[in-house]
């Protein structure tokens, strides 16, 4: 599971930002219409360093956070999963999330079930990409990438397009509404 927080008002990782602060930014907008809001976006490190050198003063960040140490409330949980096109092959095999596993996903995939298809990787410089290889080194696993230094984002869409699966988080789940997504956690 992945911990979002936020310390002192700016930016949101740029995949959660696009469905949660929209909505926030409405009705800040709304009790504070004289208040200018300007939005950076960048990946959470570089957030992490914005708000060291005070060039911003709040951030939407994943956790752990590498240097901050103070000021830091979690905000929600996500959980990172894969993403597949509603008909990719993959799927077959994936199975049912038994009751026992933490995912609020409804199927799961065991990664080496899906070690044969091509992966879409964001970058080493992201979350996402620093935990996808991590997870594929945790299960000694090498897996098949064409692309490997996409954005979150454009990994995701891709992923969502059946041209490979990608690593995202859950919360995608309203922008990717064809899309499949599969647990790595089987509760098992």
């Amino acid at each position: 599971m992945i911990e979002y927080a936020y310390r002192e008002l700016s930016e949101y990782h740029r995949v959660r930002g696009t469905f949660l602060l929209p909505p926030v930014l409405n009705e800040f907008r709304r009790e504070y219409p004289a208040i200018h809001v300007e939005i950076v976006e960048a990946n959470s490190m570089d957030l992490e360093n914005m708000l060291k050198n005070g060039t911003i003063d709040i951030a939407l960040i994943i956790l752990p956070a590498k240097t901050l140490k103070h000021n830091i409330q979690v905000l929600m949980r996500d959980e990172i999963c894969i993403i597949a096109g509603s008909s990719h092959p993959v799927l077959k095999f994936a199975q049912p999330s038994p009751p026992s596993s933490k995912s609020r996903i409804p199927k799961y995939i065991n990664l080496k079930d899906a070690i044969e298809f091509e992966f879409l990787l964001s970058d080493y410089d992201t979350i996402l990409g620093r935990e996808s290889r991590r997870i594929f080194r945790e299960h000694d696993l090498i897996p098949k990438v064409h692309n490997e230094k996409l954005s979150a984002f454009m990994a995701a869409s891709m992923g969502a397009a059946g041209l490979g699966l990608a690593f995202t988080y859950y919360c995608a789940r309203n922008y990717y509404s064809q899309a499949e997504f599969l647990s790595l956690e089987s509760g098992r």
